[in-house]
């Protein structure tokens, strides 16, 4: 279980005030203040680029640690373009704050900055923040929607934990931990796309995220934490890579919704990943052609009741009667040759694509293709 402390009590020691703000001087040479508020600061509220004191003008860098926590009546905040640092508890427990503009001159997102703000719906964080801090946004229950820039490198514990709101996520291809706990208890989550740079999948990453229907690891991927996947109960296909080398305990634990599981190894690890008894009697499990004898020799793979090949090279497998457009998989790409329409859609039931017979820079994944008068699933590797 996540833990997370109450925010630091704000404006106790400070330079000067002005305008109902306080201010910490940084650095005299280079005239550089912190600012901070108070718990009874109320409305919206614009942090002023520059403030003038004893004749002096001085930037704005940082907003300090704990500035605005308990300010539970700040509704709306513009952050200054010279602000780099927004500090660890900064706006945590605004729970009134709807709106917030993070300028493109901040680069750090610290601890618990906007933790417990349930009342912020969005946020846009801009391209020239690399790290998203512990508990960033922590439970933050209505934020509906959040853009991760490529310029981010880490994901922050808990940086999500309990944003129940938000439906989809895009991580970015610079990440390459997902944090402990980074978006549990996510429950509104039903797709997230895990970047083909990512390694490492941390304990509880996307733990109870019970709206979540399929997850494709990358093969870029070598560990999965313990619990990563526990209580997403919505899951109903998850597809392994081979390059996964490591599976923590209870990883699937109450994942009682699987139907498919898609193992890309020829000699499978041993695991304790807890499958739920029903998805070990019914579920599908798909291995690479060849390596049935490998599976029903390890623990908990030989315990699967309905165990298949696969031939993961190709791609490709029928699911229902061959006629029609041959169906390939290339760089990419989806192909039917000789088909009016094609039809491609995520495990999820999404589609992604309609058209004239080639879907075009596809994630990584498992989809189900439907052409002329058969169906099919598909893998796209990358």
């Amino acid at each position: 279980m996540v833990m997370i402390l109450a925010g630091a009590s704000t404006a106790n020691a400070y330079d000067f005030d002005q305008d109902g703000l306080y201010y910490n001087i940084l650095s005299e040479d280079d005239c550089t203040v912190a600012v901070f508020g108070d718990k009874n600061y109320n409305g919206d509220m614009e942090i002023p680029k520059e403030i003038l004191y004893n004749s002096k003008t001085y930037t704005v860098t940082t907003i300090g640690e704990g500035a605005f926590s308990h300010c539970s009546g700040l509704t709306s905040v513009d952050i200054p373009n010279s602000v780099t640092t927004i500090g660890d508890d900064a706006f945590f427990d605004c729970n009134g704050l709807t709106s917030v503009v993070i300028p493109n001159s901040v680069t750090t997102i610290g601890e618990g900055a906007f933790s417990n703000c349930s009342g912020l719906t969005s946020v846009e964080i801009p391209s020239s923040v690399t790290s998203i801090g512990e508990s960033a946004f922590f439970d933050c229950n209505g934020l509906t929607s959040v853009k991760i820039p490529n310029s981010v490198t880490t994901i922050g514990m808990a940086a999500f934990y309990g944003c129940s709101g938000l439906t989809s996520v895009v991580i970015p291809n610079s990440v390459t931990t997902i944090g402990m706990a980074a978006f549990s208890h996510c429950s509104g989550l039903t797709s997230v796309e895990i970047p083909s740079s990512v390694t490492t999948i941390g304990r509880e990453a996307f733990f109870v995220c019970s709206g979540l229907t399929s997850v494709v690891i990358p093969s870029s991927v070598t560990s999965i934490g313990d619990e990563a996947f526990s209580g997403c109960s919505g899951l109903t296909s998850v597809t392994i890579p081979s390059s996964v080398a490591s599976i923590g305990d209870d990883v699937f634990k109450y994942c009682s919704s699987l139907e498919s599981v898609y193992c890309q190894w020829t000699d499978p690890i041993e695991c304790n990943p807890q499958f739920p008894d029903v998805v070990i009697k019914n579920a599908a499990l798909y291995v690479p052609k060849g390596a049935i004898g490998n599976y029903e020799k390890v623990d908990p793979w030989r315990n699967f009741k309905n165990i298949k090949e696969m031939d993961y090279t190709a791609g490709v497998e029928d699911v229902a009667d061959r006629s029609g457009a041959d169906v390939k998989v290339t760089e990419g790409c989806i192909v039917a040759e000789g088909c009016a329409e094609m039809e491609v859609y995520s495990m999820s039931g999404q589609l992604v694509y309609r058209g004239a017979g080639r879907a075009e820079n596809l994630a990584a994944g498992i989809y189900v293709v439907r052409v002329a008068d058969k169906t099919l699933k598909v893998m796209v590797a990358r």
